[in-house]
């Protein structure tokens, strides 16, 4: 055919590709593309009404399935919803139960004040006081709330008991010794929050009616009636105000409807029924073992399902409350563990198979009509076919040219197809597959480049993120054996410096070993603040002294072609902040200022002056404190680019070279800042330097005093029994404490000690035990200790632990809790307050 004959170019072998790909064996694609075509109508014409409806059928069955299968979505989805938000409804009622209790307690002592209040006022005069007093408890007496748990006590402030409704026979009797079964003194210590307070919550262990002598938690609230000097007071079982609770929960539930049939059922984790608004004769009842016709054991499916954290659906058959009769039914079953409930709602399927018929319906209309069309559309098609056929052809052929021409061109140039020549969407797609080819090829290494790039930027981040773990682990694992080791010079230190004369040069060596075990004590905490291992503390300071501290270490530290010129005013009051914290924060913008002047030198200045109020800019960022403190640190280094000032701040970015820095002392220090309820800014000029300005709120009050007390070291004469595993520290403090007069017997393991006590159990007057030992920790060897003498008084020392704290030491009965190093005074002090206490 014209235009697909080429003649080959002198000196070539190349195949010309118009004949060989469409003129092989006289044959043309254009020629066969219309007969085809003539042909599939023909045959479309006798074969197409079978295929048509076939088709519709295959969609008609396929569109049914859709149906169905999103009616049950839909309606799983909807019970999903209901029930969880069941059980977000439970687990909120479950976390008000303390808060509840208090209130409750609260409101009635109010109640029962207000009446005394009354009756006090409206007697007083007219009778005696003694009749006034019988009068409010009588008064009282009778009341009961709480389903009739609930009653008044009154005890007057010497610890008589003068109103026990549930009680009347102790009344009269002197309740000062009175105690619960953890051996608080339960009057004593309400008497005490009504003398200081004058009115407050109460927690303890206390027994019920009807249910003997065990005991059940309760908080209790008191108020002083100061007319009679009594407290009157009322308390709540926590577990009965729950069981309250879940009644009122599960009546909320009966309530809940949705969809056409839909409601919460709720079973407990043994089968027993808790609530089925439909059923209501299952209420109460055990249906373990209850199975649907098709034999699933439904209770026992449900709590399969229940024990899954997200719950899951469970098919089975059930009674369908309108119907009366077993319908197919999926439910979805969640568990809530606190009480053992398992909360569940369903829908059933029969409902699905009536929408199923309703679509089928439409469906079978809309093919009619389609078949109809499709035929008479074919017998058009056939005339016109011939008509067009030829047409197209001639479009086809010139499409295909454009095509032939590219690929010839392709192998030796980037060049693409113009696609507005093309008239065919299906070669228009072409045309943009095969340009697209080409662009693809040039962005490929672009791509490769940039992931390249993103790769080692992601890698970097974990080397970062994987070095600030290794921080924290180390932090933890070398604090505990430094601060035993300043525990042994710092105490032999002390010790040396009461035996010094005080004139001699040797009092002066011993204070700087004195002051330099403190630094590293400091030190220690600020690793462990670093790696978040400390637990950071708020205390009001001036900052004068720490910034001059820092500015101190940096002067030895830092090179001397960076001068520091500093202008710290005395008069800016005080903040409040964690030391360690303000240090951290000083170090890493101070830091950040030296490396900017590492190679070239220049000037680090520090500036602390009272800011007044921020600047209006950063109002709407910091806190609305109405004086501020503003620390300006300033260098004359090399200054950020606009281009990256915004990110500075950023955790992990960086702009040293590897190894150099982590990225986070700025993100660090202005987390820190911003939760202290301020802010910090900085300004920067290219190889001018940065200035960054950091605001704290002032705070009222006096700073927090640090040092040494001079008031008298406490001394004692009992005999003490000291556990410590290392030998150095076991020796020096039983020196300082025979210093003190006590007798000192020194075991270093746990075993060694345990074993010397159980010998004779009344021959030590106090244990001081270190945590961290071989075989047995410090809390092993206390629990065993108290176990055998409950009144031992215990003072528990670490260097550092991450498995004990005061709060967990004082809960196991250890009376003291300590971190190390300690001075003379603390240990003094704290073995007299537990040998006082006893």
């Amino acid at each position: 055919m014209p235009g697909f004959a080429a003649t080959p170019q002198p000196g070539t072998a190349r195949l010309d590709p118009p004949r060989y790909f469409v003129m092989q064996k006289d044959k043309s694609v254009i020629r066969l593309l219309l007969f085809g075509a003539v042909t599939l109508v023909i045959l479309s014409s006798v074969f197409g009404g079978a295929i048509t409806i076939y088709g519709d059928y295959r969609q008609f069955q396929s569109e049914s399935k859709i149906i169905e299968h999103k009616y049950i979505e839909q309606q799983q989805a909807l019970i999903k919803n209901e029930v969880e938000k069941t059980v977000d409804y439970v687990a909120f009622m479950k976390s008000r139960l303390e808060s509840r209790v208090q209130s409750e307690v609260k409101n009635r002592v109010y109640e029962a004040y207000a009446i005394a209040e009354h009756i006090y006022r409206t007697n007083t005069g007219k009778m005696p006081a003694g009749e006034v007093e019988a009068l409010v408890r009588e008064a009282l007496r009778p009341i009961r709330f709480h389903n009739g748990r609930g009653y008044f006590f009154a005890v007057s402030l010497d610890g008589i008991e003068q109103l026990f409704a549930d009680r009347p026979e102790i009344e009269g009797k002197n309740m000062l010794a009175t105690r619960d079964r953890e051996g608080k003194f339960v009057i004593r210590d309400m008497i005490g929050i009504a003398e200081e307070r004058g009115e407050g919550f109460y927690e303890y262990l206390w027994t019920k009616p009807l249910h003997g002598e065990r005991v059940y938690p309760k908080i209790a609230y008191v108020k002083l009636f100061e007319p009679f000097n009594w407290l009157l007071g009322t308390g709540e079982y926590l577990d009965d105000m729950e069981k309250d609770i879940r009644q009122e929960v599960l009546e909320r539930i009966a309530k809940i409807r949705f969809g056409r049939d839909g409601y919460i059922f709720v079973v407990d984790f043994h089968g027993t029924t808790l609530m089925n608004d439909t059923q209501r004769d299952l209420i109460g009842v055990n249906i373990w073992d209850m199975t649907d016709p098709n034999g699933v054991k439904v209770i026992q499916e449900e709590r399969k399902a229940a024990e899954k954290p997200e719950g899951d659906f469970i098919r089975y058959v059930w009674n369908k409350p309108t119907q009366a009769k077993p319908v197919p039914k999926i439910s979805f079953i969640k568990g809530y563990r606190h009480w053992q409930w398992m909360i569940g709602a369903g829908v059933y399927l029969d409902d699905i198979q009536t929408l199923i018929a309703q679509e089928k319906e439409l469906l079978k209309q809309k093919a009619v009509k389609q078949i109809s069309f499709i035929l008479l559309s074919m017998l058009a098609a056939i005339l016109l076919m011939a008509l067009i056929a030829r047409f197209l052809t001639r479009k086809i052929e010139n499409e295909f040219n454009v095509f032939i021409n590219f690929f010839e061109k392709a192998s030796s140039q980037a060049e693409t197809i113009e696609v507005s020549q093309l008239h065919f969407q299906e070669f228009q797609r072409l045309a943009h597959s095969a340009n697209t080819m080409v662009a693809r090829q040039k962005e490929a290494d672009e791509k490769r480049l940039q992931a390249e790039a993103e790769k080692e930027h992601i890698e970097m981040k974990l080397r970062q993120a994987q070095k600030m773990e290794a921080i924290g682990t180390l932090a933890g694992g070398i604090a505990h054996d430094f601060n035993n080791i300043l525990s042994v010079i710092l105490g032999y230190a002390e010790m040396a410096r009461e035996e010094a004369r005080k004139d001699s040069g040797l009092s002066e060596y011993i204070e700087e070993i004195s002051t330099a075990g403190n630094r590293a004590r400091n030190l220690v905490q600020q690793i462990l603040t670093f790696s978040r291992q400390s637990k950071v503390e708020r205390i009001i300071l001036q900052p004068q002294p720490l910034i001059k501290e820092v500015l101190k270490m940096l002067r030895s530290s830092i090179p001397s072609t960076i001068e520091i010129q500093d202008d710290i005013s005395p008069d800016c009051g005080t903040i409040k902040a964690d030391p360690t914290q303000f240090y951290q924060i000083l170090m890493n913008v101070c830091t950040n200022a030296f490396h900017a002047m590492e190679k070239s030198g220049g000037i680090l200045r520090v500036v602390l002056k009272v800011a007044g109020q921020i600047p209006a800019e950063l109002r709407n960022e910091a806190s609305p404190a109405s004086t501020f403190i503003e620390l300006a640190i300033s260098d004359t280094g090399h200054g950020i680019g606009p281009d990256i000032i915004d990110k500075i701040f950023d955790p992990f970015f960086t702009t040293k070279e590897q190894g150099r820095g982590t990225g986070m002392g700025l993100s660090i220090a202005y987390g820190i800042i911003r939760d202290y309820g301020g802010t910090i800014t900085l300004e920067s000029q290219l190889h001018q330097g940065t200035t960054f300005h950091i605001y704290i709120p002032q705070c009222e009050g006096e700073a927090v005093a640090e040092g040494p007390s001079s008031g008298e070291v406490p001394t004692g004469r009992e005999r003490i029994l000291l556990v410590d595993d290392e030998e150095l520290l076991a020796g020096m403090s039983k020196r300082m404490l025979e210093k003190l007069g006590y007798q000192v017997t020194v075991k270093l393991h746990g075993f060694e000690a345990l074993e010397l006590f159980c010998q004779q159990p009344e021959q030590f007057d106090a244990v001081i035990t270190d945590q961290t030992m071989p075989g047995m920790t410090g809390m092993e060897l206390a629990g065993r200790l108290l176990r055998i003498r409950a009144d031992l008084p215990i003072i528990l020392c670490t260097g550092y632990s991450s498995m004990v704290d005061e709060e967990m030491a004082k809960a196991k009965g250890i009376r003291e809790f300590a971190l190390k190093p300690l001075s003379r005074e603390q240990i003094a002090t704290l073995l007299r307050r537990v040998l006082d206490a006893a």
